[in-house]
């Protein structure tokens, strides 16, 4: 729709929501913070992921963009950059292999078992127009609403923008004649922007291509796809 509002004739306007009591959000909130605290503190996930973490904000993510592009400008290179959102990122989140991903950056025993407890026994219904649908159990996905579910969405994404981190891929002579930087990553929850440089336009074009291919191989391999939509 033009106005970019949502066309609310069509299902995918609709998403699962948690609304809280106090003393439900004053608990959430605390766990946010401590999981926020291990990603920070222990370096478990990319620097160059933002959101849910001080110092991470979009302006941040912002900042970091424009110094790149900055400073490969400084060079005589030209910057193109590829977005990509990833689709119903909350609604898929596979509960298993998110506990899976913080046992392996180490998070302490407890606090991983609080997440377990977090996902367990869930259920929802739809509600529309005054009518509630029957409750169901929802297997899949950590809720929108709840101020846990953004840190919970990074560590779980953390593997793509490692890959990107530690991409030694074979550098070739035509990237050493486009003085092409390596391709980067910066995403910001479930938004992601690849940013290449070099001499061309056109080269970059290969390379953002070639980057984008390896997202969605990823996202394919964890059960989520790239927003096509969007």
């Amino acid at each position: 729709m033009c106005s970019g509002k949502k066309d609310y004739t069509l299902p995918r306007a609709y998403r699962l929501i948690q609304l809280l009591d106090c003393l439900g959000k004053v608990l959430k909130r605390l766990q946010a913070q401590c999981l926020a605290h291990y990603a920070t503190a222990f370096n478990l996930v990319s620097p160059s992921q933002f959101g849910a973490r001080p110092g991470s904000s979009t302006t941040d993510a912002i900042l970091t963009v424009v110094h790149d592009i900055d400073a490969a400008r400084d060079h005589k290179l030209v910057t193109s950059a590829l977005t990509f959102d990833i689709k119903g990122f909350f609604d898929f989140v596979n509960h298993s292999r998110l506990l899976s991903v913080l046992r392996q950056k180490n998070l302490p025993l407890p606090l991983i078992r609080w997440v377990a407890s977090f996902l367990s026994n869930r259920r929802a219904a739809v509600c529309l127009d005054g009518q509630m649908d029957e409750m169901i159990a929802v297997i899949n996905g950590i809720p929108q609403g709840s101020l846990v579910s953004p840190i919970l969405a990074i560590f779980y994404a953390s593997e793509l923008n490692e890959i990107f981190d530690n991409w030694l891929g074979p550098i070739t002579q035509e990237d050493h004649h486009q003085k092409a930087t390596r391709t980067s990553l910066y995403s910001f929850v479930d938004d992601g922007k690849l940013i290449q440089s070099s001499r061309s336009l056109a080269y970059n074009i290969v390379k953002l291509s070639f980057a984008y291919s390896v997202v969605v191989l990823w996202l394919t391999a964890v059960g989520l796809s790239a927003d096509l939509v969007k």
